[in-house]
């Protein structure tokens, strides 16, 4: 066989004339005649193998129908062809929108650029048959359209109600007019003055509805359906009715009833049962209603209210819009009906409330708008007493109170105590307050805390601003200490050498080097002394004085008064309980007294503990002389 050889650089004619037939019969088939050159602009002669394809675009695209023909051009390089004889050609291809055809050579590339098909000049009418003036199809025939119009449409222009526009019989038990559409009207009727659409079964003993709908499951239900006189049927596949439609159900108004396939009643939908407008729901067995919806309830007018019922048809939640003259209410219910929750729109005082309740009595109580104006709750105990409240505006300041077993007020908080600060009061199961706790005494006061005896007598008081002078104050009649021995000062104390700091325990003497200040001691008979650093044995200062931030503030408690816990050195004589104690040689460290004389204005106490040798601790009742 002969090959060709076509580059971008060949030379090709080719005449086109592709003709689509419009006849009774359409063939399916398109002329198409060339002529074939090859790169020196000779006439090809030989058996050629050419693919011919079309598409949706000039170039690329998605190709649409292809066939490849084996042609023999004559001795000019004329050819002619049958395209669609080997492959046939669908003809939705030809759809309106534009087609392009290409044309390759053996296993050359695509000539290009493809080539844009047009239609002959009659064909121009094939798109429509308005004007024609009759006519009988006598088979079946299938009219389809892209969306954007009628696919069959009928007029009647004759100016009274005779004729119609569209007409569809059957005599042998089919279907007179048959509309399908994947996303749309199957059959669509309009009238200026007279009736859209008109269905009727002649055969008076036929029970078939004179109207067929069938819509599958997943389609959309039509925008809208209107009809006039008796009710109406909708039956599923096994001809169950699934949809009931009575335009006046009784003496009342309309009515829809919704069907499971088996027959069960599920949805009722009433426009007029006893003057209200209602819907119904019922649980899959349709023994039970479920749900109901009624348009107003009661014939005063009032608003909407919804009924939802458990699987038992026990009403577990009621939702009114409307509740008296008020606004709107929901209701909760426990599975037997028994009422427990219940919100309140609209009070008589014009704010919201929610109860709950145990099923007995309420146990909180919450309201948008209490005395003061502002919400407020209240918390009652199993035996229905109110233990706890809870006030958002009470003088315009919140308020907190809680109650005793028997309903007696035992602890009160407010926000603000008349125009001063917070206060909290605590009281006796006979009401008598015993604590008072006040942020702000009198006004721009400090703090202070008032307890009170059984009888309600004032006997201790906790002042942080006493009488304004900015000083805190404890008054009592008796102050017991319980968490040390010793009355201490605050010193600043430096050591005796450099290798001896303080320590708990070390005796210590005035500094003379540095006023106000104390040294450990480092001699005997030391008529400096003047007492023992705390702390040591285990045993704390029981009360400890000084004022922060002066000359008389130090690091070191040193007990003047009280039994201390202090360093002795029994070397210089075993010491026993009774013996007073003076200085030693050794630093920080207390003596048993052997020179009276010396021992004058140089006495830390008497010894209560014994240390017969060695040096160690010695509790020491502290009387400096």
């Amino acid at each position: 066989m002969k090959r060709l050889v076509l580059t971008f650089a060949l030379s090709v004619v080719l005449l086109i004339g592709a003709v689509l037939g419009l006849t009774a019969d359409v063939p399916q088939l398109m002329n198409y005649q060339g002529v074939l050159l090859d790169g020196n602009d000779d006439p090809v002669t030989g058996p050629v193998e050419v693919t011919f394809g079309l598409w949706g675009s000039e170039v690329a695209g998605f190709n649409m129908w292809s066939e490849t023909l084996t042609i023999i051009p004559d001795a000019n390089g004329v050819f002619s062809v049958l395209l669609g004889l080997m492959t046939p050609i669908p003809d939705l291809i030809f759809d309106g929108t534009d087609r392009w055809l290409s044309i390759q050579v053996e296993n050359d590339p695509e000539l290009s650029p493809r080539i844009r098909l047009a239609a002959v000049g009659y064909s121009y009418r094939v798109n429509s048959v308005d004007g024609a003036l009759g006519g009988t199809i006598q088979s079946s025939i299938v009219v389809q359209t892209d969306g954007s119009s009628a696919a069959v449409r009928g007029e009647n222009d004759n100016a009274t109600d005779q004729g119609y526009g569209v007409w569809g019989s059957h005599d042998s038990g089919g279907t007179g007019v048959y509309g399908s559409s994947a996303d749309g009207w199957g059959v669509y009727g309009a009238s200026s003055n007279g009736i859209a659409g008109y269905f009727k079964n002649f055969a008076a003993s036929n029970m078939d509805p004179a109207l067929y709908v069938e819509i599958p499951q997943d389609a959309a239900a039509p925008d809208v359906a209107q009809f006039k006189g008796g009710s109406i049927s909708v039956l599923d596949a096994s001809g169950t009715e699934t949809i009931a439609i009575d335009p006046h159900e009784g003496s009342t108004g309309g009515q829809i009833v919704l069907r499971k396939t088996d027959g069960t009643t599920t949805i009722e939908i009433d426009g007029d049962r006893s003057d209200r407008p209602e819907i119904s729901l019922y649980n899959g067995d349709g023994d039970f209603e479920t749900v109901e919806l009624i348009g107003t309830q009661n014939s005063d007018g009032t608003g909407g209210f919804l009924t939802m019922r458990t699987d038992n048809g026990s009403p577990t939640i009621f939702l009114d819009a409307e509740d008296g003259s008020t606004g709107g209410k929901l209701v909760l219910a426990r599975a037997d009906g028994t009422q427990t929750v219940e919100i309140d729109a609209e009070q008589t005082d014009g704010g919201a409330t929610f109860r709950l309740s145990d099923g007995t009595q309420t146990t909180i109580w919450m309201d948008a708008r209490g005395a003061g104006g502002g919400g407020g709750a209240l918390f009652y105990n199993s035996s229905g007493t109110r233990t706890m409240e809870f006030d958002a505006d009470e003088d315009d300041a919140a308020t907190i109170r809680l109650f005793d077993a028997g309903g007696e007020e035992a602890v009160e908080i407010l926000a603000a105590e008349g125009s001063t600060g917070s206060q909290i009061t605590l009281k006796k199961a006979d009401g008598t307050a015993t604590i008072v706790m006040d942020a702000e005494e009198g006004s721009g006061g400090g703090s202070d805390i008032n307890l009170y005896n059984g009888d309600g007598d004032l006997t201790i008081q906790i002042d942080a601003d006493w009488e304004g002078s900015g000083e805190g104050r404890v008054s009592t009649q008796v102050l017991q200490i319980t968490g040390g021995s010793d009355l201490s000062e605050q010193f600043d104390v430096q050591g005796a050498l450099a290798d001896v700091s303080p320590a708990p325990g070390m005796v210590v003497c005035i500094d003379s080097e540095h006023p106000g200040e104390l040294v450990v001691s480092s001699k005997a008979y030391d008529r400096t002394v003047a007492g023992v650093i705390s702390g040591a044995g285990g045993v704390k200062p029981g009360m400890l004085m000084g004022q922060l931030d002066s000359p008389v503030d130090g690091e070191y408690p040193v007990a003047l008064t009280g039994r201390v816990y202090c360093l002795a050195d029994a070397s210089h004589g075993s010491i026993e309980p009774g013996d007073l104690m003076t200085t030693s040689t050794t630093p920080g460290h207390a003596m048993k007294v052997t020179h009276y004389n010396q021992a004058q204005g140089a006495i830390i106490g008497k010894a209560m503990s014994a240390l017969r040798h060695g040096t160690g601790l010695v509790l020491v009742l502290i009387s400096l002389q």
